[in-house]
């Protein structure tokens, strides 16, 4: 395996052990000294390929920030779906190359740059996703308080109806004349 070179000052990387980064032995990776970026290598696979592109502090902050963001929901899919690690992994990294407008193979968070850590943490906030699970058609709880009294917790049915979020069907008998008040309600409109 070829160095790779360090994408802020045009130096070949030095293949090291991670115990002079990290103090404790993670297996080898390249470093940049001069500008302390860094990459981790492919274990057990003896061509110390690098796991990404060289990475200094702040874009080794914000993929941290990206995989906290990201990894939750291709986690919580081998949870939900019963499926294994890679197969979750390879459906949240093909919705992330489309959400980003990128090639699925050249969707992963070791290759990026800060811009798109970014963007991953934008595309993966909850209130986005919330959003986007909200314009399929999906559950959304709303008040159902009456008069100031405090009301149950329902949740019903919202779909997207030219681009406008709508309260549009109600199955929460538990409160059924709030929620049939609330049917049609525009949630949110187009932006």
């Amino acid at each position: 395996m070829r160095a790779p070179t360090c994408p802020y000052c045009g130096k070949k990387a030095e293949l090291v052990s991670s115990v002079k980064v990290y103090g404790r032995d993670h297996g080898n990776l390249w470093i940049c000294h001069p500008c302390q970026a860094w990459v981790g290598v492919h274990k057990n696979d003896g061509l110390n390929r690098p796991l990404g592109r060289l990475a200094n502090a702040e874009l080794r902050q914000w993929k941290r920030a990206a995989h906290r963001a990201f990894d939750p929901l291709w986690q919580r899919k081998i949870e939900r779906d019963g499926c294994s690690k890679s197969q979750a992994r390879k459906a949240g990294y093909t919705w992330l190359a489309a959400e980003l407008g990128i090639q699925f193979d050249k969707c992963h968070i070791g290759m990026f740059d800060v811009d798109l850590c970014e963007k991953v943490v934008e595309v993966c906030s909850p209130e986005r996703l919330a959003m986007i699970s909200l314009g399929r058609k999906n559950g959304l709880p709303h008040d159902t308080s009456v008069d100031g009294e405090e009301g149950e917790p329902c949740r019903c049915w919202i779909e997207n109806q030219s681009g406008e979020l709508v309260l549009a069907t109600v199955f929460d008998e538990r409160t059924p004349e709030v929620c049939s008040q609330a049917a049609g309600l525009v949630i949110r409109r187009a932006s």
